[in-house]
């Protein structure tokens, strides 16, 4: 991938958003977005909506299909059934945000001066990460 994208979001329970799924596949595959929406004939930015669910928007089904043929998925349905391990594993193991780093600036700054998506989500995954391993140090502390 030739620019530095940001990883799926995967919920830590109920459904997986089948974009988060396309995502981290193609990531996996180190496709870039821009030859995935060119191999599958769709615009990039479409398949940028449909893997980040922009305002809920969901993929239609020839979009998924061809997704799916594209990813070597057997089908839109074993697409869909992916597990959380098997991203996980897409992703080499549990840390999805290790390769993630905070945007220059105090929280302040980088709120007041984000005027794109990307910064901001790649502040928060950066915070999310150390809550993780803050937690994760409490959770040893307990034992």
């Amino acid at each position: 991938m030739a620019n530095k994208e940001l990883p799926p979001i995967i919920p830590d329970e109920g459904p997986i958003p089948v974009g988060s799924i396309i995502r981290a596949k193609r990531q996996f595959l180190g496709i870039a977005i821009e030859d995935f929406a060119r191999q599958i004939k769709y615009n990039p930015a479409y398949v940028g909506q449909m893997e980040s669910g922009y305002r809920n928007q969901k993929p239609g089904p020839v979009f998924l299909a061809k997704a799916a043929n594209r990813l070597n998925f057997d089908s839109v349905q074993q697409l869909r059934e992916t597990s959380r391990e098997q991203i996980t594993e897409w992703r080499g193991g549990d840390n999805v945000f290790a390769d993630i780093k905070m945007p220059e600036g105090d929280d302040a700054s980088i709120l007041e001066n984000s005027e794109n998506r990307s910064g901001l989500l790649r502040a928060l995954a950066w915070h999310t990460q150390r809550i993780d391993q803050i937690i994760n140090k409490l959770k040893q502390l307990e034992k």
